[in-house]
């Protein structure tokens, strides 16, 4: 397989070696369920990939083999591989170039498994880093405003705080929205006491 030639102002799809497609380090998701890229796999085995990742060019001064970063669909390529396949099926737009980790984010909201720390981590990007605002940003991934506000407020938790809201730590013991937005009103400190406190039912 060799790299379909293409012109970076036009859309296009094929297929490309799969050791030549990375997932992007900062996408939103940090957690792939085993289990559900399992059941992938078995799906694409059957059916067959019916779906493109959506990815964009990319250099890996490391490895010359890379070519292509992942914006969208890292659960399939996660499946392909499981598969031990050669090739996969990519997609490139040049329209979503500017906004990789925003396509990214719109592409990984409305999934079910996407955790309070994934969501908040991204959107607090998407402010600090990318310059979004929140209204800009609700509107993008069919949010309330005010959902994006206390998304971005959740990163004020205590780092083993934050961490404890999302997987692995298990869906039964993650700290609840409500709980985390009232934490991290308070330093460090005061919110690993609290946090502990109420654990433990004192």
């Amino acid at each position: 397989t060799h790299t379909p030639s293409f012109d970076p102002e036009k859309h296009w799809d094929g297929f490309v070696d799969i050791d030549s497609v990375i997932p992007d380090p900062e996408q939103p998701r940090g957690y792939f369920d085993p289990e559900d890229i399992a059941q992938l796999a078995g799906s694409i085995e059957t059916e067959g990939q019916q779906v493109a990742i959506k990815v964009k060019p990319t250099l890996d001064p490391h490895n010359p083999k890379v070519k292509w970063k992942i914006i969208g669909g890292e659960r399939r390529w996660r499946a392909m591989q499981a598969l031990k396949q050669k090739e996969i099926r990519v997609t490139y737009s040049p329209l979503v170039r500017p906004r990789s980790h925003r396509a990214a984010l719109v592409d990984n909201c409305c999934r079910a498994d996407m955790t309070l720390g994934e969501k908040a981590r991204a959107i607090k990007r998407e402010i600090d880093e990318e310059g979004s605002s929140f209204q800009e940003l609700a509107k993008a991934v069919g949010w309330h405003e005010t959902y994006v506000y206390n998304l971005y407020r959740l990163n004020k938790l205590e780092p083993t705080l934050f961490e404890s809201l999302s997987a692995p730590t298990p869906q039964k013991d993650r700290i609840p929205m409500t709980v985390g937005l009232e934490l991290c009103t308070r330093d460090y400190e005061t919110q690993l006491r609290t946090y502990l406190k109420a654990t433990k039912g004192e």
